[in-house]
């Protein structure tokens, strides 16, 4: 995941300091970082005498023991600040990577086709290009969402009700997880009604952690731990986020500058596979449940106004769809696409196509491209064709080649 360099962005900031805060001064809030009076930058609010983190903290805590070891070695750590946000970024997306062939072992008849599709997943999705470059929510997300699939598809007892707590810890991290928790609650409710106690018991943890946090930095436990709320308003200024879903999804499937089939071409196969689960009335399927996850997680950004993800790379706001996505992936390598020569190149095309994408943003973003003409201010830029985001990381990276 390494490559010698950290992609910052301010909505990163907060977990890049965070460690530090708790190092030096026992806290969580940011208010050494900021000067009385004077604006604070939107990834910082002021609450009850203290200026807190926009999003949640759950990434900048684990961030805290590369910040341990960093310290008892004598660095400064506001220094090397970068340096230990991307060490911990890229371990977090290369646990996610090994717990996700974990899972995947579950799923597929051939171990080597379980270590190919962890390889499409660490290399040809953005849990590479963007998960591992930055310390964005999305990496721990990854890595507590393939946790938790990985325990619901292990046959032990204690493994189903872990999965709650994984679960748990994913929508601490980032609350719109709530779309895989709930419908896999309801797998448990129905499924595996004798270990459901256990799975809420085990989830109740990071509730509480959750709410202890809100209550004590934000006044209320109905803050989730961010500013945005689950009712389509701002936290702060209660702006409201919601927009037309079929705008927002064409743009986050297809769109030539955000689409999921345009940075990952290789999960158009999966794409059969993820529809068809969402009919399956096996009683011991797991795969409706986590069909439904994923679909509810891409109609929330559908109708999120701001579909593109501000300032990013390709389809960051789906990346939370890469486990279930990638478990449909191998799904359909074993029942169809190893079946025939044919399919197996195409396969092979669409995932060296993907590798590549990724690639270019792991290496070349960024570009430049979303600031010219403010992507925010102008969103339909993500149709544009002649002037793409891929195009300049690739002329970005020929350039440094010839250096």
């Amino acid at each position: 995941m390494g490559n010698g360099r950290y992609t910052s962005a301010p909505d990163t900031t907060p977990s890049e300091l965070l460690p530090i805060s708790l190092l030096t001064e026992g806290n969580l809030d940011f208010d050494e970082f900021t000067r009385p009076g004077e604006p604070l930058p939107y990834f910082y609010a002021s609450r009850n005498d203290r200026v807190v983190s926009f999003y949640p903290v759950l990434p900048g805590l684990l961030n805290v023991p590369v910040h341990v070891l960093a310290k008892a070695y004598g660095l400064d750590l506001y220094r090397v600040r970068y340096a230990l946000a991307k060490t911990t970024a890229a371990t977090v997306v290369a646990l996610s990577v090994a717990f996700m062939f974990l899972a995947l072992t579950r799923v597929c008849t051939r171990r080597e086709t379980a270590v190919m599709m962890a390889l499409v997943y660490g290399f040809g999705t953005h849990s590479w290009s963007v998960a591992s470059q930055g310390l964005w929510q999305h990496g721990p997300s990854l890595l507590l969402l393939s946790i938790a699939v990985w325990l619901l598809l292990s046959p032990g007892r204690l493994c189903t009700p872990l999965a709650g707590l994984f679960l748990g810890l994913a929508v601490f991290n980032r609350p719109s997880n709530l779309v895989f928790a709930l419908p896999l609650a309801l797998y448990m409710a129905t499924q595996r009604r004798q270990m459901l106690g256990w799975f809420l018991a085990c989830a109740a943890g990071p509730a509480i952690a959750m709410a202890w946090y809100s209550h004590s930095y934000w006044g209320s436990v109905f803050a989730l731990g961010q500013g945005h709320r689950f009712d389509g308003t701002h936290g702060i200024h209660h702006t409201r986020l919601l927009a037309p879903l079929l705008p927002g999804l064409a743009g986050l499937l297809f769109s030539p500058n955000r689409g999921l089939f345009v940075f990952t071409p290789v999960f158009i196969i999966a794409v059969p596979w993820w529809i068809a689960a969402l009919w399956q009335r096996r009683s011991e399927a797991v795969w409706r449940y986590l069909a439904s996850g994923a679909v509810l997680h891409l109609l929330l950004y559908g109708t999120w106004s701001v579909w593109w993800g501000g300032w990013s790379f390709g389809y960051r706001l789906l990346i939370e769809m890469l486990p279930v996505l990638t478990l449909f992936l191998a799904i359909a390598w074993d029942r169809w696409v190893s079946l025939a020569s044919w399919r197996i190149g195409l396969f092979s095309v669409l995932t060296v196509a993907s590798v590549y994408v990724q690639a270019l943003g792991a290496l070349a973003y960024p570009t430049g491209w979303n600031a010219a003409m403010d992507i925010d201010r102008n969103p339909s830029r993500c149709w544009n064709l002649r002037d793409t985001e891929l195009g300049r990381c690739q002329a970005k990276l020929f350039r440094l080649e010839q250096r």
